[in-house]
């Protein structure tokens, strides 16, 4: 599959999806997400896939392309042909940046301790992890605005109804891995592993995460729950326990 053929299939899923007559759930409002630069992403070695529970957008519902914003240098949503500006510590750089980040030094294969204060004096420098996040792949299982606490019913209730989508979304982006953040009775890794792409075996790696196992033939190989920013210690700690349970998923897996 090209780069090109990837986000045409993307469009049309969404597509369908915002312009469906008898579901007018996401009209006027859908939150485009997926894989923002489909060229490196399917360069990459091990494909990751991220799964986040909604997007934050203070309660606004209202159209958006998250992949736009996520190839943006600087993050920058557009809304009505303006650019907005962000701070180096928004989501995209500082927290999802930095899940990115550490999946990718686990990956590749480089220290813990050097990656975190790599990551770290990059956003404290003021700058960007454009690069590094443009890697992988971002889905939301509820594709409409949430606000700063999300409603776990309403998030399962999405998962349900749509599970049909978020499986055709995975079957296109056949990543290896895909990695949940939050955990409760509204956390992705779950909900995908039980209403999206049952049949896996559940473990646990040694910082305490949970991860399904399927086969090696399988996309994706594995899908790990891991702690929400918001719910898991010190910014250290979390980029610390994805980087370990990264690596021995991947290695029990063999993919490393």
């Amino acid at each position: 599959m090209t780069a090109r053929e990837l986000t045409a299939r993307e469009d049309a899923l969404f597509n369908a999806l915002e312009n469906d007559r008898r579901d007018r759930t996401f009209a006027g409002k859908l939150c485009r997400d997926g894989v923002p630069s489909p060229a490196i992403y399917l360069r990459q070695r091990v494909r990751v896939i991220f799964a986040f529970r909604e997007p934050n957008l203070n309660g606004a519902t209202k159209r958006l392309d998250l992949r736009d914003e996520i190839r943006d240098p600087c993050f920058r949503p557009l809304e009505e042909g303006v650019r907005q500006e962000r701070r180096p510590s928004c989501w995209w750089n500082a927290k999802a940046g930095m899940f990115a980040h550490a999946v990718a030094a686990a990956l590749d294969g480089k220290p813990v301790g050097p990656s975190y204060r790599e990551f770290q004096k990059v956003v404290d420098d003021g700058d960007w992890h454009h690069r590094v996040v443009n890697r992988f792949g971002y889905i939301q299982i509820k594709k409409i605005g949430g606000g700063g606490r999300i409603v776990e019913s309403e998030i399962c209730d999405f998962a349900r109804r749509y599970s049909h989508v978020l499986r055709k979304q995975i079957e296109l982006y056949r990543p290896h891995l895909v990695i949940g953040g939050g955990i409760g009775k509204a956390s992705p890794a779950l909900l995908l592993s039980s209403l999206v792409l049952p049949g896996g075996r559940q473990l646990e790696v040694p910082t305490g995460a949970t991860w399904w196992r399927f086969s090696r033939a399988s996309r994706p190989m594995g899908i790990l729950q891991q702690w929400h920013p918001a719910r898991r210690g010190s910014r250290r700690e979390l980029y610390e326990d994805l980087w370990h349970s990264t690596r021995q998923m991947a290695k029990t897996l063999g993919i490393m």
